[in-house]
């Protein structure tokens, strides 16, 4: 729907059932409203997730989630590299630091460009479990490294890794597509 220009909500989603309900309902991309650039911006209150970890008391710096996806054939260093930027500066928590208080934590997050994809983004110059385990060792909520990518580039695969603070398995459904999408230009 979003490709076609179309917009709806999540809840009309659950009440207007078939595509024709939904596309009596659905209004044109065009003239919608636009976030503050800033909005995302600051501190952010104490997440489910940001909660559970803290009560489990141990360290959770290597805590993430990660996928291996294939890369276009044509793909550089260079565009990808642009493409994680994109995706780095669009998605806000994506940019954020883990803020440890006492009896509470947060997460703070920086303004976009902050994070910058060659930081983050590296060649591989070994196998996948090898890579996947020093891309787990530079992750560091307290620093706002949050985020971490290998190019696997003799076999054109990407391995992303975030932390579990900024990602989970529905928040993939969402930074794949945007990847993808920022790799062919479009945003």
């Amino acid at each position: 729907a979003r490709k076609a220009g179309l917009v709806f909500s999540a809840r009309e989603v659950f009440q207007h059932r078939t595509p024709e309900a939904l596309a009596a309902v659905a209004t044109s991309a065009t003239g919608t409203a636009t976030e503050d650039p800033k909005a995302g911006l600051g501190a952010v209150a104490e997440t489910p997730i940001v909660g559970w970890l803290r009560e489990l008391g141990g360290p959770v710096e290597g805590f993430n989630q990660a996928m291996l996806v294939q890369t276009p054939a044509d793909a550089s260093y260079e565009r990808l590299a642009d493409a994680v930027q994109r995706v780095l500066d669009h998605h806000d928590v994506l940019r954020s630091r883990l803020v440890r208080g006492e009896g509470v934590w947060n997460l703070d997050v920086a303004e976009a460009g902050s994070v910058r994809a060659a930081d983050v983004l590296r060649r591989a110059e070994g196998g996948v479990a090898d890579e996947a385990r020093a891309a787990q060792a530079r992750l560091a909520p307290e620093s706002g490294a949050m985020v971490q990518a290998v190019w696997f580039e003799d076999e054109q695969r990407l391995l992303l890794m975030a932390h579990h603070l900024v990602v989970d398995g529905v928040s993939w459904r969402v930074l794949l597509p945007d990847l993808a999408q920022a790799y062919e230009g479009v945003e």
